[in-house]
């Protein structure tokens, strides 16, 4: 609540990603956890609304949470709350490892996409492994993305060489 409060000034968005964790445990302790965190998120998403504040929802890939790891599954949660200020955030490393097609998520999330995480398959700049950038940027032009794309790569082999690098 507090990030929310402190992206009301000015208007900015708040990043839900690595921040959930993951649930521990099977049946109903797992389940009660799911409902809890949903709960929880459904407080944020509503206070965030009502100081005009987007909440951007990363899919993050199975080996750093087991809550939301592809477009789908964050889709069918922001459809289940219901709320025009929750967002996805698409991260490509974190594509690369869950989504078939990553093209294909990105058109499929169309407008309910508000933010992107340049990254290539390793985490090193763009260019640097395996993705297909040019490919992505193609998906969001159709897919209609006008939004911000900062980067999120490791700084190697050192700051100044990655930042080159992503800007190329």
């Amino acid at each position: 609540m507090d990030h929310i409060e402190l992206a009301a000034r000015p208007p900015c968005a708040v990043i839900i990603g690595g921040i959930r964790g993951g649930v521990i445990g099977r049946g109903e302790w797992c389940r009660e956890q799911m409902r809890r965190g949903r709960e929880a998120l459904e407080r944020c998403v509503a206070r965030a609304l009502e100081r005009g504040v987007t909440l951007l929802l990363e899919p993050i890939n199975r080996f750093e949470t087991d809550i939301v790891n592809t477009f789908k599954e964050g889709l069918r949660l922001m459809s289940d709350i219901g709320c025009e200020n929750l967002k996805l955030l698409a991260d490509t490393f974190h594509m690369n490892i869950e989504e078939a097609d990553m093209e294909k998520a990105i058109l499929i999330a169309g407008s309910r996409l508000a933010y992107v995480h340049f990254s290539d398959s390793n985490r090193l700049a763009p260019g640097w492994g395996r993705i297909d950038f040019k490919a992505i940027l193609g998906a969001l032009r159709r897919a209609g993305y006008a939004g911000p794309i900062g980067i999120e790569v490791l700084p190697k082999p050192d700051d100044a060489s990655a930042a080159v690098q992503a800007l190329a």
